[in-house]
């Protein structure tokens, strides 16, 4: 019996192998940082998420199957290798990870040319971004509100969810 795997299974699988191997990294089994064990998951389960749905039509799934991706490997590099200024890496792979995702949903469809257009700017963009960090106003504000947001995420995402909250339609 063949088992067809949908966007929530997907998701389903994603948690338990997270589980696992955290679970596994709590009983001193495995030496590596949470957040290098985070980034393999992550890497593992976006290789999963476009091989399983490519060719479906869910273009939310393969756009947040590309960014996973992105992300997982910037967690890995964070962990693996010295970098002076982390936060410069901030805007960069936002870039490249909103780039990935265009490129996932152009690969889904080649007549949708639109997604390679897109793409393309945000990877010229974030190699220009990575090379002209210090240089151009504009970036050094985008890195001034990501240290900001690196410093107060979780209160963003509080904030976000009693907005959500306060927010919805009363059935």
């Amino acid at each position: 019996m063949r088992v067809k795997l949908n966007g929530k299974s997907l998701v389903s699988v994603g948690l338990v192998l997270l589980g696992a191997v955290l679970l596994v990294k709590y009983f001193g089994l495995v030496s590596a940082a949470y957040s290098e064990i985070c980034g393999f998951v992550f890497c593992i389960y976006a290789i999963i998420a476009v091989y399983k749905l490519s060719g479906s039509g869910n273009k939310g799934g393969l756009f947040t199957a590309g960014i996973l991706f992105i992300l997982g490997v910037s967690l890995i590099v964070l962990e693996n290798y010295e970098i002076l200024s982390p936060v410069k890496l901030f805007l960069p792979t936002i870039l490249f990870a909103a780039g990935t995702g265009f490129a996932m949903l152009f690969l889904d469809n080649y007549r949708e040319r639109v997604f390679l257009i897109i793409a393309i700017i945000l990877f010229i963009s974030g190699i220009l971004s990575a090379i002209y960090f210090d240089l151009l106003t504009s970036i050094q504000v985008a890195n001034r509100i990501a240290v900001v947001i690196f410093y107060y995420w979780p209160v963003i995402f509080v904030l976000i969810g009693f907005s959500i909250i306060f927010n919805r339609k009363r059935v």
